[in-house]
């Protein structure tokens, strides 16, 4: 069975994230600071009419960004997690990437930088490694609910419907 990804990079690694979990992908926007947010979270943002949470994911996964960007130049990624809306910064979007169950390696890991709970798999490339990351897991249920609230009340309908 084939599924796709949305490839990006954060400092020198490539992650990507199931293409059904992505909403859109859109260029980066200042952000609001909200006190006492997680300290993943940037701040929120102004989406078509809608305010949305933007997490750090770099900060989130403990690795570091690509200093040699401007945030201007970064990108928000924005995703869809049961109905909660919110964006996830990173470095660069690279592609859509289609892989089998065979191009995934199981998620053991020498290194313990990220923890495996958050990783499906590994996709083997001929010229990167790509770190899957299992969406789902990267929050528990109840950080879920704070980016929901921080970002405000919207639906994903409603964000989706905003011209």
């Amino acid at each position: 069975m084939e599924e796709q990804y949305v490839v990006f990079r954060i400092g020198s690694e490539y992650y990507g994230l199931g293409i059904n979990d992505v909403w859109e992908i859109v260029r980066w926007q200042k952000t609001t600071s909200l006190p006492g947010a997680m300290p993943c979270v940037d701040g929120i943002i102004n989406l078509r009419g809608n305010v949305i949470s933007v997490v750090n994911l770099a900060q989130r996964l403990g690795m570091q960004e690509d200093e040699s960007l401007g945030e201007e130049q970064r990108k928000l990624v924005v995703v869809n997690l049961g109905g909660r809306v919110f964006a996830v910064k990173v470095d660069e979007v690279d592609e859509i990437l289609r892989v089998t169950e065979d191009e995934v390696s199981d998620t053991s890991l020498q290194e313990e930088s990220i923890s495996e709970e958050f990783i499906k798999g590994i996709y083997k490339g001929d010229e990167k490694l790509v770190v899957l990351l299992q969406l789902d897991n990267l929050f528990s249920e109840q950080e879920k609910a704070a980016l929901t609230k921080l970002g405000g009340e919207n639906s994903a309908a409603e964000t989706a419907a905003a011209p």
